[in-house]
Parts: structure tokens; sequence; C-alpha cells
């Protein structure tokens, strides 16, 4: 489940939060535990680099824990029996000092985590180090502590640790990704000085681009055999895509409120946006039916009825030589993947999905959704065999809840599995007449804003 950030506080009149809006707006701020850093591979060595020059932007403040170009934390020598250990924020045109109060309550702890009881244990002195340099992040008032750090990461749910917000490369970059988006920058990179930028259309244009993978001979099928055929199929293909980019629009709708500072407004908006998540992502799976049927020439059931979930319709799917296609909507996780879809959309016919909040002592608010009774089981099941309810942000209280964010994030990122898999399992060839197949575009054209790296950094920023 997505976990919300406990914001750093600020004196100066800023927001809570840096994805609120007002005459003042707030600053992301970034702190880099270099020294866990150090180890980073693949995604997360990816990531780093895409941070530290992004850091480099006027929305963004960033220190490091090791001494370099940006400022870095320093530490004063710990004592247990000291009632403050030093702290500071130094570099060129700053310097904070500041410090940790009571240190031994985190020698304590440190003997808690690691089951030591010897002070000079090495198991305990790194503990120790790790949770200083954590609340010297958190005394300089930064937001994000980006760490490879084990120790840390398996920890973040105390609350001494959580406070801190440890989190990966690839989890920092998608946050800050979102909040450089909710601030309308499409910046995605900066090298020698230089910043490169996108548009919003061209970002999320990208972004879907890359992820559809499979979208590139299917788009190019309809288009090029909607010019004969003059049976809409071309703009039934354009509408996929089209709404494949407006559901990551609405996704990071959803994300603007869920790192805001919870109230029923900011729930009313993330419920606004998740109703048409779940019509856009219904209708993209119903076009990829309707162009289905012209690729088979199904006549019936007619187009009205000709979607994924009609027996009828797979029936004629199957008999009309959609094997492969039929393989794939007739698989379990596609059914399940359906029923937690459409579940949720069909409320739009009736009853709204009902939110709640929910707040312990001395920890943020939290936004949730309930689910009807008459749905809950089945939502439950369907994520529990499709993976597990946790990864879809639901979990059981007094009744069946949802977290509307991370069951977002995972619902679009499914949906795009299967839009792929259908998009491969329809034979689009037999859309046009034997021998008449034009060349279809199956990748990527090699222009400079399609290039790999753009791709690829467009893909960890969304």
């Amino acid at each position: 489940m997505m976990q919300q950030i406990d914001w750093a506080k600020s004196d100066r009149g800023e927001p809570d939060s840096p994805f609120m809006g007002g005459a003042v707006k707030r600053k992301l701020k970034l702190t880099f535990h270099s020294e866990s850093l150090e180890s980073a591979a693949g995604e997360d060595l990816v990531a780093i680099v895409a941070l530290r020059g992004l850091a480099q932007i006027d929305e963004v403040v960033a220190a490091d824990t090791a001494k370099g170009e940006i400022p870095h934390l320093i530490i004063g020598d710990f004592s247990p029996d000291h009632v403050f250990t030093d702290v500071g924020l130094i570099g060129k045109d700053c310097e904070i000092r500041t410090g940790i109060q009571f240190p031994r309550q985190w020698l304590e702890m440190s003997k808690k985590l690691t089951g030591k009881s010897d002070y000079n244990d090495p198991e305990v002195r790194n503990m120790l180090s790790l949770i200083l340099m954590a609340r010297a992040h958190h005394q300089i008032d930064h937001d994000l502590l980006i760490t490879l750090s084990p120790e840390l990461l398996r920890n973040r749910f105390l609350l001494f640790i959580k406070d801190t917000n440890p989190c990966t490369p690839c989890e920092a970059i998608k946050i800050l990704g979102l909040y450089l988006r909710y601030r309308k920058n499409y910046i995605f990179d900066v090298s020698n000085g230089v910043k490169y930028f996108l548009d919003k259309g061209f970002f999320y244009w990208l972004l879907t681009r890359h992820r559809l993978p499979r979208m590139w001979k299917y788009f190019s099928a309809c288009v090029y055999s909607g010019q004969q055929r003059k049976d809409g199929i071309s703009d039934l293909g354009g509408s996929i895509l089209t709404r494949s980019v407006r559901a990551l629009e609405a996704r990071d709708e959803i994300g603007y409120q869920f790192y805001s500072t919870q109230s029923n407004n900011t729930r009313d908006a993330m419920m606004y946006h998740f109703d048409y998540l779940t019509l856009l992502l219904s209708g993209i799976f119903d076009s990829m039916a309707s162009v289905a049927r012209r690729v088979y020439s199904i006549r019936k059931p007619n187009e009205r009825n000709s979607n994924f979930r009609s027996e009828k319709y797979l029936n004629a799917l199957r008999k009309n030589g959609g094997d492969r296609l039929y393989e794939v909507v007739t698989h379990q996780d596609f059914i399940d993947l359906m029923t937690m879809l459409t579940a949720l959309r069909n409320t739009i016919h009736g009853a709204n999905l009902r939110t709640l909040a929910y707040k312990e002592p001395v920890k943020e608010e939290k936004s949730f959704v309930a689910l009807e009774k008459t749905i809950a089981n089945a939502v439950w099941d369907a994520s529990a065999r499709y993976s597990s309810p946790n990864e879809w942000g639901i979990f059981q209280s007094h009744e069946i809840l949802f977290e509307p964010y991370t069951y977002s994030i995972t619902l679009i990122r499914e949906c795009y599995k299967f839009i792929n898999s259908i998009a491969n399992a329809t034979d689009v060839v037999k859309l046009f007449p034997a021998g008449s197949t034009p060349r279809m575009l199956v990748s990527p054209p090699s222009d400079s804003l399609f290039n790999k790296f753009t791709r690829k950094r467009v893909h960890i920023l969304g």
C-alpha cells in the first residue's frame, strides 16, 4: 500500500505539503544517503542519476550525507549522557544549526532493533548511526530520505523512522516526478547545466506509448486499414490510446490529492477522478473488443453488445478464429481484473462509493473508500487470486476498505499489461485483403523525441 509522506514542518508560512497550492509555494526537500547509494544498480542507479540532475532545479532543495557539491549533513559527537547532539547543514550559501534531543533514546532503540545489549556491538553502532542520520535529516526539515539502507527500509513503518520518510531511489523519483507535474513542470533531464523539457501532452503521450509497446503495430493496422474499410476502426484505435493517456492523467490527479493534507475536499477530488478513471479503462477494453469484432468479422452479437464479458461475444470470437485472443480474455487473471474494474465502475449507475477519514494519535489523517457489501467479497476474492489485497490497497477493518491511490496505480499497471496482451493476440493482419498488408510501424520511430533515453527517463518519472 502506498505510504503517505510525513511532510517536514515549516514556520515560514509555507503549505504543509508541496502538493498544496496557494500564493506561497512549498519546495520538495531531498536528502541523499550517499553511503548506502554506492551499492545501487539497475533501475535504482538510473533513478539516482535522474534525481541528482533534477535536484538542481528551483523547485527542489537537496542535501547529502557526504561532502560534495550540494550542502551536506554534519552530526556532532554522540554521547548517551548528553541531552543534545549537534546537527548542521553546511554548504555554499547555506548554514543550518540544530540538534537531536535526548540521544540516549536512540541508543536504546538501536539495541532493541538489533536484539543486542552491548553499546559497542558493531550492529548496534551501525543502527545508531543510521537512526541519528535519519533524525538529523528530519531536524533540518527535509522531506524524502533517499536510501538503500536495508535497516531503515525494513523498519520504515516504525513511527520514529517513518516520519523521516526513507524511500528507495525508484520510489523517490516517482514522487519527484509527480510533484513536478503538479507544478506543471515537465522537465525530464538536467545535464551539464542544460535543462530538457517536454510539454504536458507529449509527456503523457510518450509515457503511454513507451508502456504499451504492442500498440505500435495494432494502432498502425487500425489507421492503415481504416483508409479502405471506412468502418471507424481508425477512430477506435485512436480512442484506445487517448483513453490510456487520460487514465494516467486521472491517476496523477488522484496522487496530487493523496500527497496533500487530507480533508473532505481531497477525498471528493480523489473520487471525482477515480470515477473517471474506471470509465476510461472500461472504455479501452470495450473499444478493443470492437476492433476484434472487425478483425474476426463477427456479426453477432451487434456492436453495442460486443465486450469481453459477454459469453455470446466470446463464443463468436473463438468460432471466428480468434483463439489466441480468446485465451487471453478468458484467463482467470483477466476475469479477476475485470471484476476489480467493472465492480467499481458500475457504481456510477447507483450509489456513490463512500469515503471515510481515519486518524490515529500523532499521525496524519488518511482517506479510504468503503466497498459496498454487494461487491466487497467479489473484489476481495478477485484481488486475492490475482496477487494480494495489500497490493491493491485493500484491507479489512469493520468493513472492506481500499486506499484509492494505491488501487489506481495497480489498476492502471495491470490494465496496461492486458492492453498489451490483447493487442499482441489480435491478428490485425486480417484487417487487410490477402497479399495487401502494408508495412506497419512495430516500434517507436527513430526520431529525437522518441529516442530511448527520453522514453526511459519519462518512464521512471511517470
